[in-house]
């Protein structure tokens, strides 16, 4: 993510031309027609995610519009969605976060729903409930198991 303060995504003016590629490639807020700045927060997801900056795990925080899929595909646009700049190489791709839970930048009365609720809400999802099943379903009907 291309942020107000330059920030690209964690790579460094001395890193390989190849970074932001390498990552996914990056999106420029400064050129948005729906970026609305929150500025400077603390993540407070991971006490080890250092910001290049300031030796603390900060976000460059704002609202925006996230699509799911790809684009022309039909897929669903979710608009006024809270959306964090994290200046790190630690990781080579962002994350959406599955909490019904709002996020609240000043006070609880100035609360932006999560994106799960915003996909309850609009009726994309059945509930705000979750699965996950580690490791593979099929293994035990897979050809190479042993069996």
């Amino acid at each position: 993510m291309i942020l107000n303060n330059n920030t690209q995504g964690g790579c460094l003016s001395t890193d390989p031309t190849s970074c932001p590629d390498s990552r996914g490639g990056l999106v420029n807020v400064n050129i948005s027609s729906t970026w609305q700045d929150q500025g400077i927060k603390i993540l407070g997801d991971e006490v080890n995610l250092p910001d290049y900056v300031t030796g603390y795990d900060n976000g460059d925080y704002g609202l925006e519009s996230l699509g799911i899929g790809a684009p022309g595909a039909g897929g669903i646009t979710l608009n006024n969605q809270v959306v964090a700049g994290v200046a790190t190489k630690d990781f080579y791709l962002g994350n959406i976060g599955l909490t019904p839970r709002p996020t609240n930048f000043t006070d609880f009365n100035d609360s932006h729903t999560s994106f799960l609720s915003s996909l309850r809400e609009q009726n994309q999802i059945p509930s705000l409930t979750f699965g996950y099943t580690a490791g593979n379903q099929y293994r035990k009907d897979h050809p190479h198991n042993g069996h």
